[in-house]
């Protein structure tokens, strides 16, 4: 699960990321070292797919392996979005079970100040496409800096991003979501 002191490093920890354009912060997907453990494969697999959810704009050059918290099994933290009117960083995260991820949701939102969202819907909520619900989503404040988070249910993972403007952050999460 994320700790309080995980969220409460979340925005400076993904601002040194971008700054150091994720050549000097973590380990690369495509470069990530093996390990031992009788789960790698597993986790590796877990990484692969997390990867694979990642929106245009963010890839292997600007998002770094994590490491997860139980009941995560892989995360991948990005920098800034490349495009203007995309968050200072993202956090992903994947799961092996929906009992969870919604665990994590729940505990996440325990941690943050969660707000009211600028598109005049239910934060917490559900989320979808629509009358298909796809996961909940919250609008939220960590350390002064407004945050959408989000899971998938299809996908198992959830998805903590954070910029400077509540307004470009929420456009941006209907773009990628």
């Amino acid at each position: 699960m994320l700790t309080r002191s995980a969220l409460a490093n979340l925005v400076s920890a993904t601002v040194v990321l971008g700054l150091s354009t994720m050549g000097v912060a973590g380990t690369a997907v495509a470069n990530a070292a093996p390990d031992s453990s009788p789960t790698n494969s597993q986790n590796q697999a877990a990484l692969n797919h997390l990867a694979s959810t990642l929106p245009t704009g963010y890839d292997t050059s600007n998002c770094a392996v994590g490491t997860p918290n139980a009941p995560a099994v892989a995360s991948l933290e990005c920098g800034k979005y490349p495009a203007s009117g995309g968050p200072a960083g993202t956090l992903y995260y994947q799961y092996t079970s929906s009992d969870g991820l919604n665990a994590d949701f729940a505990n996440v939102l325990g941690n943050v100040r969660v707000t009211a969202c600028l598109d005049g819907s239910e934060s917490p909520g559900e989320w979808g496409y629509g009358q298909q619900s796809t996961g909940l989503r919250a609008c939220a404040i960590i350390k002064s800096s407004p945050a959408v988070i989000w899971t998938n249910e299809a996908d198992l993972t959830m998805v903590v991003t954070f910029g400077a403007d509540s307004e470009n952050l929420l456009q941006w999460w209907e773009s990628v979501a």
